[in-house]
């Protein structure tokens, strides 16, 4: 498993897309916070304030730069707005395992198939690109609607962390743990996501490769293409190919953009990289 926390990744289907966390969402989360202060009642984490908000996207974003967790903020296509944000985290390249958790949305956007839909994407990606053989969620005792969401996605109940988080409140909470293990997810996938792998299983599709190594670009003076790859200079272009690119990328969400460099560098054909 070869996890990098710097790495670009997008996950998204036809309903939901996973993009990862920065500063620049905190405007678009902000009234969720404030509207919903009790939506991380069962966390450790302060929650419902701008200056709580801002606390959250600090420790967030360090625990990424100490590459122990990848925090995603979660857009919803169905209304055209972002609803909250979740994470990969507790990852163990050595170990080949990861935890997904830290999520939350709007109160509106919950039971909507929302979460089900980012919980496929970030479980394909987990066990069909990373590779894993672990993948871990964790929940108050108390919480039952998560407890029973977890359990609805094919997760084994493992055990309970006795007096395991110390909550701001001083009360110390138990930890309930499930995985879901390698050798299960072929069936979980075809049995309790059937809906939503028959309608996306382009299986996170090459184009999820491309974003995990990005390209980069720049235009010259004389709108020249340069495009490159690991920080090398893989190809020139120049004229009209070059002119409808630009007028793309003004557009282009990453995942496209990426896809269409590829297309132009000749590193995605019928398909695959």
């Amino acid at each position: 498993m070869n996890f990098n926390c710097n790495d670009k990744i997008i996950l998204e289907d036809d309903r939901t897309r996973l993009e990862p966390l920065d500063w620049r969402h905190l405007d678009s989360l902000l009234p969720i916070a404030e509207k919903h202060p009790d939506l991380l009642r069962y966390s450790p984490s302060l929650f419902g304030t701008e200056e709580a908000l801002k606390a959250y996207f600090e420790a967030a974003i360090a625990q990424r730069n100490e590459q122990v967790r990848y925090p995603f903020v979660i857009y919803d296509k169905a209304v055209g707005e972002y609803a909250g944000s979740t994470s990969y985290g507790n990852i163990s390249a050595a170990n080949q395992r990861l935890e997904i958790g830290w999520t939350w949305l709007a109160i509106d956007r919950q039971r909507t198939g929302l979460n089900r839909h980012n919980k496929f994407l970030m479980l394909q990606y987990a066990f069909e690109v990373l590779a894993c053989e672990r993948v871990e969620l964790k929940t108050d005792s108390r919480n039952e609607q998560s407890r029973r969401a977890i359990e609805a996605i094919g997760a084994t109940y493992e055990g309970t962390l006795r007096s395991h988080f110390l909550m701001n409140d001083g009360y110390r909470r138990d930890s309930v743990y499930y995985s879901i293990l390698k050798a299960e997810w072929e069936g979980i996938k075809t049995s309790v996501f059937a809906k939503i792998s028959g309608e996306t299983n382009k299986p996170i599709d090459e184009r999820q490769r491309l974003v995990s190594r990005p390209f980069t670009y720049k235009v010259t003076k004389n709108n020249k293409l340069i495009i490159y790859r690991d920080n090398k200079q893989i190809k020139i272009i120049s004229g009209k190919p070059a002119t409808k690119f630009l007028h793309l990328a003004d557009n282009a969400d990453e995942q496209s953009l990426q896809l269409k460099l590829a297309k132009l560098t000749g590193h995605y054909k019928h398909g695959n990289e």
